[in-house]
């Protein structure tokens, strides 16, 4: 069984240097990387991951929800995906926006996941995103996988991203 991944991260280094951080990243990160969206996302590299930390049985259920939270992602998403490459020490806006979207579920953190979901996909399709996200966040934490609440800095940069972005966004036009 896996170990409990809790408590707070002081910096922006401390936080991606956590277990769990790492193993939604590093999967984040293969699973981004597979060139078409339409097909089925399996990754052996993702499945042998999980199974090393999680366990057969929840590295299973783990990778399997990253699937489709990757897939919802490329299916829906207007550009594509950003990712480093795994095992990257840089990380990109939208594995940042990943990480916030499953630390704001775990962590019932509303502004967060609302602010990163904003972010990565339009409006129509975000429920269809939350729900894979939420799947999978609560796959992480059954395998006692918990993020740690977003730093601080973290935190700032992408709220105010989202006020940015919701500045710019045209008033709808009504035609009558």
């Amino acid at each position: 069984m896996a170990q409990m991944t809790v408590g707070a991260a002081t910096t922006n280094e401390d936080y991606l240097n956590r277990r769990a951080e790492q193993l939604v990243i590093e999967g984040y990160r293969f699973l981004a990387g597979l060139a078409d969206s339409r097909a089925k996302l399996t990754s052996p590299s993702v499945l042998r991951l999980y199974h090393d930390n999680l366990g057969e049985p929840a590295g299973a259920e783990a990778a399997a929800a990253l699937e489709r939270l990757v897939a919802a992602l490329k299916t829906f998403r207007a550009s594509p995906i950003a990712a480093y490459p795994p095992g990257s020490r840089f990380i990109s806006p939208d594995e940042v926006l990943v990480l916030g979207i499953i630390a704001g579920i775990q962590h019932w953190d509303e502004q967060i996941f609302r602010a990163c979901l904003k972010q990565l996909c339009a409006e129509s399709d975000r429920i269809r995103v939350a729900a894979s996200a939420e799947t999978f966040a609560m796959a992480l934490h059954n395998a006692g996988m918990i993020l740690a609440p977003l730093p601080f800095s973290l935190r700032a940069r992408i709220v105010r991203q989202s006020e940015i972005r919701r500045q710019k966004v045209p008033a709808s036009i009504t035609l009558h």
